[in-house]
Order: C-alpha cells, then structure tokens, then sequence
C-alpha cells in the first residue's frame, strides 16, 4: 500500500460503532498499516478523537508525505509522532488547532506552514523535529503551547504573520538559537517587548505579511517597476514601450508613478495600448512604395486612409507571390 485516505463524516461515531463489537478503530489503522509500504497519508476525517503516545497508529511507517483535509477542524494529539521519513506537511485551511504531541519526532521535516485558520498550537506539537529550518505561523495563531518546538535545533527562520504576539508555554523554542523572526509591519515594537525577546534577542524584522503582485497586461507593451518606501509601502512605475502608451491600472487608477499601501493580498496590472500617435499617422498616409523581394519591380498605390492597413497587407502578399 502507497497511500491511505481516511475520510469520515464523523469518525468518532465510526469509532464507537466499532466498540461495539470489540475493535478499537485506531488500533485497526495500525493493524492496516503495520507491514505496508505506505508513503502518502490523506487525512480528511471532520471529527477524531485523540490518540495516546502507545497507541499513535502511523508510528515507524515509511510515510514521507501527509496531506490533512480542509474537512479537519482538529489534528489529533499524537497523529503522526515519530514518523522518520516524513518530509511533506500540507495543512488544509479548515484546522482550527493542532493537537498535543501531533508531529513530534518527525526529524526529516524541513518547514512547515501553519494556515491563518489555526488558532492554537497544542504542547510538544513539533518537537524534535530536528531537519526543521523555517517556520511560517499563520495570521489567527493566538496560543502556543509548552515545548511546541524545543529539540529543533536546526531552526534558521520564522516568520510570524500574527499582528498579536502569539501567547507562548514554556520552553516554547530552542534557547539559545540563531533563528531570525520575521513580524508584520507595524508589529516590530509589541514583538520585542514580548516574552517571545526571551527566545530571540532583538532578532525582529519587520516584512510584508501579504502578497504583491505586478505585472504589465502585455510585456511586449512595457514593464512595471516597484520600489520599497517602507514596510507595507510600495512605488509602482509604468514604463512604456516605444509605440506604446500607459492608459491606467486594472483598478481603474491612472497616475503614474503610483504609491500604494499594501494591507491584503493584492495584484496590480499596468495596461498599455498601441501610441495613439502612431495610429493618426497610419490613417493620414496616402502613398505608399511597395519592392517584392527579389525586387523586379515597384508599384506606387495612392489609397484612402481608412484602407491604408488592408491594401498594404494585400500588396505585401501579392508581393511574395511575385
């Protein structure tokens, strides 16, 4: 077996139904599980119960990748502890806490992301994960818990995208450590006189908690160019093309330089057109040369200006036939 998905309206009904003849349903998992090859874990249950630290029924298996459901409001205490060769965590918009113990001893995880739907972060929930590097703590983590990251020696980044300091347990993170912290603008001041200036020394950054995105509507038409004012401030200039002209931004705004305070996630497109200019002197032409290639001879063709474009597609063609 590669994979397993575990999906269930209500696993805890599931699981009493299976008291009812004697087989505890988290024993059964372990049981399925115990001598496959399973690499790929789908977790999508609404509802489970907590597992316990002799029971946790995914323990030793080769499992590298796990993927838990938006349909999860709660991962379940000790759900995928010691799990050595897990390395891919997916965490679904719909988990409201992570459980006691849930990934502890995981030591080949490298990073994780913990989604802005999360509001607490139970004890011990990532220790020892020793590969852990960066750590991205979404934006509605209120509460972590006692030794949540203690043993992840490894650690190099967090970035906390909580406004708030997030309330903290003992011995939270490794102490000392080297890891820099990145905090939302506005944010640095209530960060460093926190009891997280324990754990980090003043080593607070303040960075832009949301996403930019900019572009031209064509890049043969012209570019856009962005400079930092300050944290959450940005200067946005669209420069043109030759031929070409900036006629606004998608959300209807026309200045050019434009500065911009970034407070969501947000996607700026510059549009350009075709030079007006350009286009006047193409429909005031009257006379045109058109030379075949190989060139044999030469035709001079007065037009109208409204018929300027077609004629001269047409003689080009013609040309190519000659």
């Amino acid at each position: 077996m590669d994979f397993l998905t575990i999906f269930a309206p209500n696993y805890n009904r599931l699981k009493n139904e299976y008291k009812k003849i004697g087989i505890d349903l988290q024993w059964r998992i372990a049981c399925k599980c115990a001598y496959s090859s399973l690499t790929t874990l789908n977790f999508d249950a609404i509802y489970c119960s907590d597992f316990e630290s002799n029971t946790t029924p995914f323990k030793n298996l080769p499992l590298t990748t796990v993927n838990i459901g938006n349909s999860v409001h709660r991962i379940p205490d000790y759900l995928i502890c010691n799990c050595s060769r897990f390395t891919s965590l997916t965490v679904g918009t719909g988990v409201s806490a992570i459980g006691d113990s849930a990934f502890n001893g995981c030591n080949s995880l490298t990073s994780i992301i913990i989604p802005n739907s999360v509001t607490s972060i139970g004890d011990r929930a990532f220790r020892d994960c020793t590969s852990l590097a960066s750590i991205t703590i979404g934006t509605g983590v209120a509460s972590i818990g006692d030794k949540v990251f203690s043993g992840c020696s490894n650690l190099l980044s967090l970035v906390s995208l909580a406004a708030i300091p997030p309330i903290i347990g003992n011995e939270f993170f490794p102490s000392p450590n080297i890891c820099d912290v990145t905090v939302p603008c506005g944010s640095l001041e209530i960060y460093t006189t926190s009891s997280w200036n324990d754990y980090f020394n003043g080593r607070f950054t303040e960075g832009l908690s949301f996403d930019l995105s900019v572009s031209a509507n064509d890049e043969a038409y012209g570019r856009v160019e962005v400079e930092t004012q300050s944290c959450n401030v940005r200067t946005l200039t669209a420069t043109p093309n030759n031929g070409y002209e900036f006629t606004g931004w998608n959300d209807g705004n026309t200045e050019n330089q434009r500065t911009v305070t970034i407070t969501s996630d947000t996607a700026f497109t510059a549009i350009f057109t075709v030079e007006s200019s350009s286009s006047l002197q193409a429909v005031n032409a009257r006379e045109f040369t058109s030379y075949p290639n190989p060139a044999k001879n030469f035709v001079t063709r007065s037009i109208t200006g409204e018929h300027f474009a077609s004629n001269l597609r047409h003689q080009r063609q013609k040309s190519k036939n000659t």
